[in-house]
């Protein structure tokens, strides 16, 4: 097993966990992503950290089509879809 560096960049460990950037923002700012370190004015992830993360988060199952996973993986739907019938008529 190779040996991972001690420090990631934003970028790194976005790739690292194959989302986007702007996803890993969104995560570190709900507090659902793994903890990052200032150095400076760059933000870095400390490798051991961000690997707990992943093993202490829950699976996720996909949402059915027509429904969207919220943070902390509860299911909400738009409130469009609220009270329609799978028809499209109103209940």
């Amino acid at each position: 097993m190779r040996r991972l560096p001690p420090l990631w960049t934003h970028e790194e460990t976005a790739a690292y966990l194959r989302i986007d950037p702007d996803q890993l923002d969104r995560l570190v700012a709900l507090g659902a992503g793994p903890r990052q370190f200032r150095v400076g004015h760059y933000r870095r992830y400390d490798s051991a950290m961000v690997l707990t993360w992943l093993g202490d988060t829950e699976p996720v199952i996909a949402p059915r089509r027509g429904r969207h996973v919220a943070a902390r993986g509860s299911v909400w739907a738009p409130p469009s879809r609220l009270g329609a019938t799978p028809g499209g008529g109103a209940r």
